[in-house]
């Protein structure tokens, strides 16, 4: 079937951002594309899907963002109906070899590979165009009948099988998965995390989600300097009491810090996948953003009242643990950065506990491998080594 854009809007486009019933079609190719971006040039026809985007982003943030579309929308739809499409159980019967499907690969990658956003207002954009992709669910239903049973992946069974029930011994089992716990190939993996790093914001609002590749805090540094962003974050993890958070940015932190000191992988759950060592000052401010959002996390819980940083085991997946370790290298901001005096009390009170129930045995050695970290980053290093 032809590739129609008002179709792609209705079914796709606008149930993404508005919420409701998305539907994957055939892959978007290169010919597609140069029609949806075309569409997005047309501020008229593109009107109902920026409105949506609109409507979406002032549920988080105090500003309407641009009403405008521009080509990187059109390609970053493209891209995340594609790495849907390869989820889809028409795949196979379409591409019966595996040529097709590397080329849809490729393609996918290219439309999703538009870079991290400019500004505030193109983070938040995309964020309302993609925020609900890592919350995608996927109604599969079994058939059983008399002459044997079926299975339908996000697909309603054709009304000639389920006719008849009771003649036919037709019975239907429905159940909902997550789209993110469902089986996906390395490279579709792969597209997932090029599309959240095109949309940052997401990336950071959905790291409590099973399923997806693992957050990486050194490309998502950027995003999190930026004082606005950091305050959404911050506050949509405090809106939901922060703890199902705590797991990923605290063994994200100590991703970093192996990064830059490898002796300290064993701080590091799947050390071993690190990349390749990157720039001291990328890594440097990655920790800094890390210590910043954990520490702006706590003391957001200290303008309400007492707080309590409990103890996790193991020990570094816990706030605790970052911010005792992170204070006795400096990192951990004082004075009127904490706010008030009865904030700034009640914020070093529960430090202070964190750090009594630590115990030194265990602070020591995430003090050292963060101190080695930060020696390793020191900008000096880095133009002496230069």
């Amino acid at each position: 079937m032809a590739f129609s854009v008002d179709t792609f809007l209705d079914r796709f486009a606008l149930p993404l951002v508005l919420g409701g019933a998305v539907h994957i079609g055939n892959p978007i190719d290169h010919d597609d594309l140069r029609q949806l971006e075309a569409w997005t040039a047309n501020a008229a026809g593109s009107a109902p899907l920026a409105q949506a985007c609109s409507h979406r982003a002032s549920f988080f943030w105090p500003e309407q963002v641009s009403s405008s579309l521009d080509g990187d929308t059109a390609r970053l739809l493209a891209g995340a109906h594609n790495t849907l499409f390869l989820s889809h159980p028409a795949r196979p019967s379409l591409f019966r070899t595996g040529r097709g499907t590397r080329q849809v690969v490729r393609f996918t990658a290219s439309c999703l590979g538009v870079g991290a956003p400019r500004n505030d207002a193109v983070a938040i954009t995309r964020h309302a165009l993609l925020g609900r992709f890592p919350l995608l669910e996927r109604d599969d239903v079994n058939v059983r009948f008399w002459a044997g049973r079926r299975e339908f992946l996000g697909q309603v069974p054709p009304g000639s099988l389920v006719a008849w029930p009771g003649v036919r011994r037709v019975v239907q089992e429905q159940r909902t998965v997550r789209w993110l716990d469902t089986e996906m190939s390395p490279e579709q993996r792969a597209l997932l995390a090029t599309l959240f790093a095109a949309s940052p914001v997401t990336d950071l609002l959905s790291i409590d989600q099973r399923g997806r590749p693992q957050p990486d805090f050194v490309l998502l540094a950027p995003i999190l300097s930026r004082p606005r962003i950091a305050r959404l974050v911050c506050y949509d993890y405090a809106s939901r009491g922060g703890e199902h958070v705590e797991r990923a940015l605290c063994l994200g932190f100590w991703r970093v810090v192996a990064e830059a000191f490898s002796v300290a992988g064993e701080l590091a759950q799947g050390a071993r996948d690190l990349p390749p060592r990157r720039s001291n000052d990328r890594l440097r401010r990655a920790l800094r953003a890390l210590t910043g959002l954990v520490q702006y996390l706590v003391a957001t819980r200290a303008l309400v009242g007492d707080v309590q940083i409990p103890s996790r085991e193991p020990p570094r997946i816990g706030f605790g643990a970052v911010l005792a370790a992170a204070q006795q290298v400096g990192l951990v901001a004082s004075g009127d950065a904490l706010g008030d005096d009865e904030v700034r009390g009640r914020f070093n009170a529960a430090l202070g506990a964190a750090r009594e129930a630590l115990g030194s045995e265990e602070l020591a050695p995430m003090v050292e491998a963060l101190r080695g970290a930060m020696a390793a980053t020191n900008p000096v290093q880095e133009s002496i080594a230069g």
